[in-house]
């Protein structure tokens, strides 16, 4: 009976954690249009995701990509900054996002990397704390982008968020799944703020 008792206050827990980093952020969620409209805005955040061991990007990763080119073209910003995981050096999330926004005629000049975005935490916590960046507009996917913005919000980002839901990505009830454990583990990260693996420029 104690066991049932503590496994159901983690769920009810675990629920309301949820529903509060999504019923937070959920106003800081713009269209491209809306987005482009803000002013003094620092740089354009495109999150990492997979790539394939064949260096091909992940449907996840070309739609950020994609979406951040377009607000990038619609004068959001001069600044795209594209974060993920290179520490590595056969696995490469920013090379293969700057390949794309070159190829779709980003000028390399206005491209930022930071290779060390092993997480989304660390993704929000280096931008603010190691390129000093304060005003800024998230793109990654919805399931995505309330925790991102949650974690901007509680590393002192002014942040809004764009969607880069361009299609539909595989069994999506397995990522809401996943999302909601990554909520409740950046949730507590936030209370504690702790520092990255990497605490200096990529």
């Amino acid at each position: 009976l104690i066991v049932l008792i503590l496994a159901l206050a983690v769920g009810v827990y675990a629920v309301c954690v949820n529903f509060y980093v999504k019923g937070s952020q959920s106003d800081r969620i713009l269209t491209a249009e809306e987005a482009a409209k803000l002013e003094d805005i620092d740089a354009i955040v495109v999150l990492g995701c997979k790539v394939h061991p064949n260096g091909r990007p992940s449907d996840m990763l070309s739609d950020r990509t994609a979406v951040g080119v377009d607000l990038f073209e619609r004068g959001a910003s001069d600044k795209l900054f594209l974060s993920g995981d290179h520490l590595k050096e056969d696995y490469d999330e920013v090379g293969t996002m700057r390949r794309l926004a070159e190829e779709a005629g980003v000028p390399v000049e206005n491209i930022e990397l930071d290779g060390y975005g092993l997480s989304t935490y660390d993704s929000i916590w280096r931008l603010k704390n190691v390129y000093g960046y304060t005003r800024v507009i998230i793109v990654t996917q919805e399931f995505h982008l309330y925790r991102a913005l949650y974690d901007a919000y509680k590393c002192g980002v002014e942040a809004w968020g764009v969607k880069a839901d361009l299609r539909r990505y595989g069994v999506m009830y397995l990522n809401n799944l996943r999302e909601i454990l990554a909520r409740n583990k950046d949730f507590l990260y936030t209370l504690f703020s702790p520092e990255p693996q990497k605490t200096v420029k990529y």
